[in-house]
């Protein structure tokens, strides 16, 4: 089964930002460079996870190492850099940062915490250099929310970390604001029927770790389930006609619109499950977005 409009993945940008710390030599083939955007100074902000560009700045956020259930009670640092690396701004969030997106409507960043249980969201204003939190209700699933799309004014979040196995509980929610809380209806259930896109067969799925999601260009919410190495393809997201692919991954998981093995950067053929490598060398690549040329 082919999926040919989804394979912008595989070729489309060549402009990157990552949050990676090297070790040793980190290479990648021409016409790919790389080089260090930023770095901290020690004991400031530590553990660079998730990237957004909103209005020409760079955020990074840093989960500096605390709990990802919020229970220590400590905070992250969402850093706002200008595009040459420079510090403009730092903001601090109760919780575990995981999920970090700029509302492509509000131009406002939208900062999740917490991905394994008790999670809340902040949302920054980087022009009034505001913030304001709100709060979820009990999740259905058991766990926390990791990553946030948007599209046509909706917003979509991946359910993580499942309390129960198999997971019967949603996998991808879509999420409502009112007044200072946020309300979320099911999306994609953790054990719904798709397609495989391999074979063309009908598998049900077992998500247990619903992680990184992005729309691409033609609309298709792409998930993946980090830890199962799987690729769950969405069309039509919340509709009726909402359709489900299912794609394994040879070499794990990924993050904003690339896929990575624990040490490399690599891009994937929708039709293969096959990852090449672009960038290696790296030591725990997390978080990038994209700039276009």
């Amino acid at each position: 089964m082919k999926l040919k409009n989804s394979i912008w993945l595989a070729a489309t940008f060549s402009i990157l930002l990552s949050t990676l710390t090297a070790a040793g030599q980190v290479t990648a083939p021409v016409p790919y460079s790389v080089s260090v955007f930023a770095t901290s100074a020690p004991g400031s902000y530590t553990k660079p996870d998730s990237i957004a560009v909103v209005g020409g700045h760079v955020f990074v956020g840093y989960g500096n190492n605390i709990s990802t259930t919020g229970s220590d009670g400590k905070s992250s640092t969402i850093v706002e850099y200008a595009m040459n690396g420079n510090v403009l701004k730092t903001y601090s969030v109760l919780g575990h940062n995981d999920g970090l997106r700029a509302n492509p409507q509000t131009k406002q960043l939208w900062a999740l915490q917490n991905e394994d249980a008790n999670p809340n969201l902040v949302i920054i204003d980087p022009v009034a250099g505001t913030q304001t939190t709100y709060t979820f209700g009990p999740t259905p699933h058991g766990g926390g929310y990791d990553d946030m799309a948007f599209r046509n004014g909706n917003v979509f979040i991946s359910a993580s970390n499942p309390s129960n196995n198999p997971n019967t509980g949603p996998a991808i929610v879509k999420a409502e604001i009112s007044g200072t809380s946020v309300s979320v209806s099911p999306v994609l259930l953790g054990d719904a029927n798709a397609t495989d896109v391999r074979t063309g067969k009908p598998v049900t799925l077992n998500l247990l770790d619903p992680d990184s999601m992005i729309f691409d260009p033609v609309g298709d919410l792409v998930l993946d389930s980090q830890s199962d190495a799987e690729l769950i393809i969405v069309r039509h997201p919340g509709f009726t006609d909402q359709s489900v692919f299912h794609l394994g991954l040879t070499l794990g998981g990924f993050r904003r619109g690339l896929y990575r093995n624990p040490n490399s950067v690599g891009r994937l053929n929708l039709d293969t499950g096959v990852i090449t490598p672009i960038v290696t060398g790296m030591v725990s690549p997390h978080g990038m977005d994209f700039i276009p040329k």
